[in-house]
């Protein structure tokens, strides 16, 4: 059975999460020991110099901070939380079917992307969910499949005859 989650790869974007939010906060922290250092040096007549760089490194160093933490550090750690509540759910339910991938992304607000996919066999669809990202490793449509599912996602796959 081909497993799309493993404990590995959660810890690995948990790890990378962290990372990224004490390099915001490093950075952060030496934005405002240079804005402190340029501060103490401030004298007449370097006064409206020293000001615009006082400005333009705090900016900077807020918006790299700002961009740090909302398109690395969250991210990672929103996708690891998903992986390791489905990882440490011990109900798993098998289904066996048709697979097709519906078009289109799903965002859920402040959570994660997922793509759906219907699980044709027999009488009405099952409508389960993949992570976005874990879509392409999904069998071409149509392909009989075996699936092994936790709250609705699909955890794994194995093509049956």
């Amino acid at each position: 059975m081909v497993s799309l989650y493993h404990r590995e790869e959660a810890q690995r974007l948990a790890r990378s999460g962290r990372r990224a939010r004490y390099a915001a906060w490093g950075l952060l922290a030496a934005c405002f020991a240079v804005c402190a250092l340029l501060c103490g040096r401030v004298r007449t007549g370097n006064a409206q110099r020293l000001l615009g760089l006082v400005i333009a490194v705090s900016t900077a160093g807020g918006w790299a901070a700002i961009l740090l933490l909302r398109l690395r550090s969250r991210p990672c750690r929103i996708v690891a939380a998903h992986m390791e509540g489905l990882l440490n759910n011990p109900e798993e339910t098998f289904s066996t079917g048709e697979i097709s991938l519906r078009p289109g992304v799903v965002s859920i607000p402040g959570s994660i992307d997922i793509r759906k996919a219907e699980l044709h066999g027999g009488g009405e669809p099952a409508v389960l969910n993949v992570l976005a990202e874990k879509a392409g490793e999904l069998p071409p449509d149509g392909t009989r499949v075996r699936l092994r599912t936790v709250r609705g996602y699909i955890m794994g796959w194995e093509a049956v005859p």
